[in-house]
């Protein structure tokens, strides 16, 4: 297993403390804390990774939420937590050179603001590859000619930078009335916080988000300093 930074554990709890203290049944909040014990059991044992199923799995035992929980949509904060402790002990393989987006991600210190980035941008790689095969299924199907030639459908991203559709959509999950929706803000210092004050995400993430929207064309969602 690779080394584990405190300062990013510390991360995971810390988010983990923000969305218990959102919780308002007595049993969901002890379902974090059994979440954490779970975690932190693996941890201990050895664990290399953190699967979704394996975790619920070892929760469950404990009397914690169970593997559906945890995929259900009102499993998403314990998903979140998972995904930035697991960030912890995972560094995500990185190919730079001449790409902007991996030269962007690689410059992100913090090992979960860089995780989330990186599965995101996975997310909606995923997502484009199915769009475009579903457009192309379309055109395969139509009885006539469309207006745009089969051939002219793009099926992936240009080298070396993302899509329009995939930064829009990224762009969108971290605008600030988006984020507002979840009760965080992007606090003067480039810093995320929640509702409370505490800092989920330190500025890493909005310097790699700015610097993803600047390579491909975009206003960035602070100027430059």
């Amino acid at each position: 297993m690779s080394g584990w930074s405190k300062g990013d554990i510390a991360a995971a709890k810390e988010l983990l403390e923000s969305h218990k203290s959102q919780a308002r049944q007595e049993r969901r909040r002890k379902s974090f804390d059994l979440l954490w014990q779970a975690l932190e059991e693996m941890r201990k044992a050895g664990a290399a990774e953190f699967k979704l199923a394996d975790v619920g799995r070892k929760s469950e035992s404990l009397g914690g939420p169970k593997p559906q929980s945890l995929r259900n949509p009102a499993g998403a904060a314990f998903r979140e937590v998972i995904g930035l402790y697991s960030a912890a002990f995972t560094k995500p393989a990185l190919h730079a050179g001449g790409d902007p987006i991996g030269r962007a991600l690689a410059t992100v210190a913090n090992a979960s603001a860089r995780k989330i980035l990186a599965d995101r941008l996975q997310e909606l790689k995923a997502l484009e590859t199915e769009r475009d095969r579903l457009r192309m299924a379309i055109a395969a199907a139509s009885p006539s000619p469309l207006s745009v030639p089969f051939e002219a459908i793009p099926s992936a991203a240009p080298t070396g930078k993302a899509s329009e559709w995939g930064v829009e959509a990224f762009q969108s999950n971290f605008n600030p009335a988006r984020l507002a929706e979840r009760g965080l803000a992007i606090a003067a210092d480039g810093s995320i916080r929640n509702e409370q004050g505490a800092t989920i995400f330190s500025s890493d993430l909005i310097d790699a988000m700015d610097e993803l929207l600047r390579a491909n064309g975009r206003p960035a969602l602070r100027e430059k300093r």
